[in-house]
């Protein structure tokens, strides 16, 4: 059986979506229809390509493996067709996919919409939020457009990346701690009790060394999965935290916190940005690469008002 690139946007809105409701409505068309394309997909690839879970549906390990290529057919298609009508960022109404950390939702989110309603105003945002461990599986399959994320390690030969901008870490107590002088010393740091932030992708490569080269077995009390959640915990509890500096932008109005330099070695954290090499040639994305690097390269982490 033959199939058409319309089958192909289907595996990839349910790919997404993970659900036949939403893919549905995604597409403009009815629930009936896109079971019934999920079938004749299912035929063609002689695979169930999602099976049913609580909340919706999970790809399969064939599904997995071809949502990359699936995806990348669907990009070739759409750079054949901006090649014909150009890309004009003023008129287009295109949507673009683009992963976040959760920190950067907060921080970058507002200034790129702020930026691109000025310059490209019916231009459209679906902003996703990610993690350390499945943006570049997420970036392969097509699930997401460009990546915004602190690189831990060096990336597989199919990414590109640009810098954006510099970070760096500081940590967070409640105001007047009652083990904390006028600074954060090293021995205080070693034998507080943490908040541990468990994707920091430097918690394994910057902080934990930190405890190891002095031997010392770290205290967590609590460990997050966000940590946009950090400052909350902290001004209510002794507990202590290590969080990018860029988080403070957000929070810097928060009452009865205090801020500290923090006591290991003085590195940067680069964030990046990262797209899939398939990109390559692409007007509209090669655009949108350009306009997050210009707004991002204006940004200067204010950290003398920060840490006042």
């Amino acid at each position: 059986m033959d199939l058409d690139l319309n089958f192909f946007v289907v595996f990839q809105t349910i790919y997404r979506e993970r659900q036949l409701t939403q893919a549905a409505t995604k597409l403009g068309l009815t629930q009936s229809a896109v079971s019934q394309a999920l079938g004749k997909l299912r035929i063609h690839f002689r695979d169930e390509l999602f099976v049913r879970v609580p909340g919706g549906m999970e790809p399969t390990a064939r599904a997995h493996s071809i949502a990359v290529h699936i995806a990348a057919s669907l990009e070739a298609a759409e750079q054949a067709l901006q090649v014909s009508k150009g890309f004009d960022p003023k008129v287009s109404d295109e949507c673009f996919q683009i992963g976040l950390l959760d920190i950067d939702v907060v921080f970058l989110g507002p200034k790129l919409i702020n930026h691109f309603q000025i310059y490209a105003p019916n231009i459209r945002f679906n902003i996703i939020s990610i993690d350390r461990d499945s943006y570049l599986e997420r970036l392969d399959c097509g699930d997401i457009h460009l990546a915004i994320n602190l690189i831990g390690t060096k990336l597989p030969k199919r990414f590109s990346t640009v810098r954006l901008f510099p970070d760096e870490l500081v940590v967070l107590s409640k105001a007047n701690h009652p083990c904390i002088k006028n600074r954060l010393t090293l021995k205080e740091y070693l034998t507080l009790t943490h908040v541990k932030v468990d994707w920091l992708p430097y918690e394994k490569s910057k902080i934990e060394p930190l405890f190891t080269q002095h031997g010392v077995t770290r205290n967590v009390g609590l460990t997050l999965k966000q940590v946009l959640g950090v400052p909350f915990v902290v001004k209510q509890t002794d507990l202590i935290g290590t969080v990018p500096l860029t988080l403070m932008h957000y929070y810097k109005d928060l009452k009865g916190l205090a801020v500290y330099d923090f006591p290991g070695n003085d590195f940067p954290v680069d964030i990046s940005l990262i797209w899939h090499q398939r990109m390559q040639g692409n007007q509209a994305y090669e655009w949108m690469i350009e306009q997050i690097t210009a707004v991002c390269g204006m940004m200067v982490t204010d950290r003398k008002n920060i840490l006042k």
